[in-house]
């Protein structure tokens, strides 16, 4: 099991299952809301009327939901960040399209094509999908309808959904970083299957790639994290952060082989809070939420990670090494 580990697999790519030919080949799996109101409604910083208006939506506009609710206020994506509006304006529409960013900021313009910026949409974001001039895509920003380009927009996937990670090329083409950081769509991998391309710790940020003593420091590994955006670093395994939508929990671990020390590495794992268990994928293989035991991984402290095997002198013995929130507002991935 190795996440950093560099080798070149070859296959052959069919760059058509990554194009979508419309902006409506979808239905969205994050909920929605649609705004309903005789003209505006009043999108706040915080859920409450006490919370400063930050601006506007219309009726029969659409967001979608950027975390959970609280109280009577249900959370949006409204520009560069997420505002509030009241639930008694709002219901969910049933069979909408929505795309993921994929760019650390998306310029949003005023027309559909290389028109006037109007403002920034955040990597992660998501936005309902109002309709489709060529290349360019139609959204709800701050109330109202702007344009984004379609090549940094994507489907979104569910963090959980290990059957869009262990696709052929999409398991290929990325690392336990980019499962964990739900990067997979971070920039494009697809021209050809080259492990070089792996997003890693500090990439993001600005650093070169981490060479071969780097990979396996916990303090290296640490500061690398924490300049691509990740938040809310612990150490003790027994107190991991509390991650609230659209945030998750994830887990870095750093390793050596027993026969040969010199040889270093690390390993990330995230947090399935609906189903109460870790994940992993080791470099181009599959993800996975067993462990080197083969057990579900349910606890890190009390899971093996120990995948050496001493007859062949491969895999790694692994030690945690902190947690973070994963953060789709506030992360750089490359």
């Amino acid at each position: 099991m190795r996440c950093f580990s560099v080798f070149v697999v070859s296959i052959v790519v069919l760059l058509s299952l990554f194009v979508q030919s419309s902006a409506y080949a979808a239905s969205c799996s994050y909920r929605a809301f649609k705004i309903n109101v005789s003209s505006s409604l009043n999108v706040r910083s915080g859920p409450g009327t006490g919370y400063s208006k930050i601006g506007s939506v219309y009726n029969g506009q659409i967001y979608i939901r950027a975390g959970k609710d609280y109280g009577s206020w249900r959370k949006i994506w409204y520009d560069h960040r997420a505002g509030w509006v009241h639930k008694n304006y709002v219901h969910t529409p049933p069979n909408i399209t929505c795309k993921s960013v994929t760019a650390a900021n998306l310029n949003i313009r005023s027309g559909a094509g290389y028109y006037s910026v109007v403002g920034t949409a955040k990597h992660g974001s998501l936005w309902h999908i109002a309709g489709y001039s060529g290349a360019w895509r139609k959204i709800y920003y701050r109330g109202a309808a702007r344009w984004a380009h379609n090549s940094y927009l994507r489907e979104p996937y569910e963090y959980h959904n290990m059957g869009f990670w262990n696709g052929s090329t999409v398991k290929a083409q990325n690392n336990c970083y980019a499962y964990a950081t739900n990067a997979a769509y971070n920039y494009n991998r697809f021209n050809s299957v080259d492990t070089n391309k792996f997003a890693h710790p500090g990439v993001g940020s600005g650093r070169p790639k981490p060479n071969s003593s780097e990979v396996g420091s916990c303090y290296e590994m640490k500061k690398r994290s924490r300049g691509d955006g990740l938040t809310s670093e612990r150490t003790n395994i027994d107190s991991p952060p509390t991650c609230s939508s659209p945030k998750w929990r994830v887990a870095l671990y750093t390793g050596y082989k027993p026969n040969s020390s010199s040889i270093k590495d690390y390993h990330w794992y995230r947090y399935h809070d609906e189903r109460y268990y870790w994940s992993g994928k080791a470099g181009p293989t599959s993800a996975t939420n067993r462990d080197a035991s083969g057990n579900v991984i349910y606890s890190l402290k009390h899971a093996n990670h120990n995948y050496s095997n001493s007859s062949t002198g491969s895999g790694f013995v692994y030690s945690f090494c902190a947690y973070y929130c994963a953060d789709p507002t506030n992360m750089n991935i490359r």
